[in-house]
């Protein structure tokens, strides 16, 4: 498979790196289109290091749309076969998953002010398997392309003198792992990661028809299906226009679940007035309505240890009433 301008930087840069780090080092995937890329451009460029210890890590929240989630696991058996780099899997630990914290802890559906779900749900698995791993530099998919928000942050912390930004090429360190980071797609736009991707499935011979399924050619953001940090969920929209029927039932309740979790009488107030965690009540309705979203889909969203946590909390004085 020939290599484009734009990977052809990407593989300088990753020459360069790996001059300076010789731990383990660590590709961040999520599934989606940039993170699929980094990771098939690692994988190629790797096979020329034997002495690169390579792995791709996904975390898994469990609250992906199903057809993100199921081309995800079929991207990740591609390279684990085809290149042989490393694949890890990760998830939240029981204790810190979605619906035990909101089901069975009470807390309000993630928003501006409370963003719990990307702390619970993401970055902890990762720190806990990088600190294990003793991981050397970790590679995520940015771009400076990715959307008008994202290229303002990353153009605002770039270096004009060396091109270098404190997201973008190489970074002293990861913010919340405290190791050093890099971006080899910074300056991908979104036809050079589509050129790549299609070429990679024609040459290569790779399923990658689901991605194109997904975002239709076009710059979709993914995110869980139960995100409430958006108004609308146009991905999720999108999919079901696309004939994705599992996001029917999914969206219904995340509509639901939001718009009832905003509503005072199904929130403990604290004293001071201000709308604190959900009421057992809901809780407990919402679990229902979850358990009937399970049957519709044919998909099980809560396992056995979350329901039992689930059940504990809601007897445990400390998430009732304030007091």
């Amino acid at each position: 498979m020939p290599l484009t301008l734009s990977a052809e930087r990407s593989w300088e840069l990753l020459d360069h790196l790996h001059m300076s780090y010789r731990g383990p080092w660590v590709v961040f995937f999520s599934g989606g289109k940039d993170s699929t890329t980094l990771s098939l451009v690692l994988a190629r460029w790797s096979q020329a290091k034997p002495d690169l210890n390579l792995t791709i890590l996904y975390i898994d929240t469990r609250i992906e749309p199903p057809p993100m989630h199921e081309g995800a696991l079929i991207t990740l058996e591609q390279l684990r076969a085809r290149y042989g780099v490393g694949v890890v899997v990760r998830r939240p630990i029981p204790q810190e998953s979605f619906w035990t914290l909101l089901l069975g802890k009470g807390y309000p559906p993630p928003h501006r002010k409370f963003r719990w779900c990307t702390d619970k749900l993401k970055l902890r698995p990762s720190l806990r398997y990088l600190k294990k791993t003793q991981a050397g530099l970790a590679l995520v998919g940015s771009r400076l392309g990715e959307s008008a928000g994202r290229t303002h942050r990353l153009s605002v912390s770039c270096n004009v003198q060396t091109g270098e930004c404190g997201t973008g090429s190489l970074a002293t360190t990861l913010s919340t792992h405290q190791m050093p980071y890099a971006a080899p797609l910074l300056h991908w736009n979104t036809e050079d990661v589509w050129d790549y991707l299609q070429t990679a499935r024609i040459q290569e011979r790779l399923e990658l028809d689901h991605l194109f399924d997904l975002y239709g050619g076009g710059d979709l953001r993914f995110g869980c299906w139960t995100c409430s940090l958006v108004k609308k969920d146009r991905s999720g929209m999108a999919l079901l226009e696309r004939g994705h029927r599992v996001m029917a039932p999914l969206l219904a309740y995340r509509s639901w679940l939001i718009e009832e979790a905003a509503k005072t009488e199904n929130r403990y107030l604290r004293q001071n007035g201000i709308r604190g965690r959900l009421t057992l009540a809901f809780r407990q309705k919402a679990f229902e309505q979850l358990k009937h979203v399970e049957t519709k889909t044919g998909q099980r969203w809560l396992i056995r240890e979350e329901e039992t946590l689930i059940q504990r909390f809601w007897k445990d004085p400390r998430y009732g009433p304030y007091l």
